[in-house]
């Protein structure tokens, strides 16, 4: 299992590049773990999702909020606050078959849950376990 920091908004971005990530064609034992990986953000994104709705009830009018609403700046300054709090999310990393041909852009995005058979994992520096360390003379 792999586990990250992931600040509200990181979640809240996921879910377009997971709808495109569904769509690619994949062994069923990769679909499963794909599957399993968007019912995860899903699971950390709804009280993220909950909250923000509360906010838009609370400073909006009719369900909805602009930056023409009298309490748009209040909103925002919530909003803010609940985008950037973080949460530790723990994963399986969906390993993709060489042969998946999948939009650069989602592959940005998905990244950290994300590893190709024949490249090696990399640690958040980018330093892979198989990348020499410079020894100083």
């Amino acid at each position: 299992m792999s586990h990250e920091v992931f600040t509200n908004a990181q979640l809240f971005a996921l879910q377009e590049p997971l709808k495109e990530l569904a769509k690619v064609d994949v062994p069923a034992n990769v679909g499963i773990r794909i599957a399993r990986l968007i019912r995860l953000i899903q699971r950390e994104v709804e009280p993220i999702n909950d909250v923000r709705n509360k906010l838009i009830g609370k400073y909006g009018e009719k369900g909805s909020i602009n930056a023409e609403s009298p309490n748009w700046e209040k909103f925002v300054q919530e909003h803010n606050e609940l985008m950037w709090d973080t949460r530790k999310v723990e994963f399986e990393k969906v390993v993709l078959p060489d042969e998946a041909k999948i939009d650069v852009s989602v592959l940005v995005a998905l990244e950290p849950f994300l590893a190709v058979a024949d490249i090696p994992a990399s640690s958040a520096n980018g330093v892979t376990k198989e990348t020499p360390v410079p020894v100083a003379k």
